[in-house]
């Protein structure tokens, strides 16, 4: 009888430490469960992990370069230049102007496409080509 009242008082002893453990919030656990915890919790965090992962990958700037662009020939030659004829000047007045040379007046005429060059109004506009 002196085993049976220790395997009682064990038992009683197991059966108050596990309900003192209840009260507090704490629970029994198995040697199994700390593993499919541990395991559960690996999970998680791997799956976060590449949830951040795909988030800032996604978010990147992407940088690209944009089309070419046709280059445009802004030199001084390719600039074409006006001018507009004063009262009592002529087409000579203006090629000495502009080129330094009255023959040059000639020039002007083709450039403007003039019918009568010997009669411009003024305040025509002319255009001033580039000599080549």
């Amino acid at each position: 009888m002196a085993r049976r009242r220790t395997k009682i008082k064990k038992v009683e002893t197991e059966a108050v430490a596990s309900s003192n453990l209840k009260n507090q919030g704490v629970k029994e656990t198995r040697v199994g469960d700390s593993y499919i915890s541990l395991a559960l919790g690996i999970i998680v965090v791997i799956a976060i992990a590449a949830v951040i992962a795909a988030f800032v990958r996604g978010n990147r700037y992407r940088v690209s370069t944009p089309p070419p662009t046709e280059q445009i020939d802004i030199s001084e030659e390719s600039v074409q230049r006006t001018y507009v004829l004063q009262e009592g000047e002529g087409l000579w007045d203006v090629a000495v102007k502009f080129y330094g040379d009255g023959f040059k007046w000639t020039e002007l005429v083709k450039a403007n496409k003039l019918d009568n060059p010997d009669f411009i109004a003024p305040g025509t506009v002319l255009i001033i080509p580039a000599l080549q």
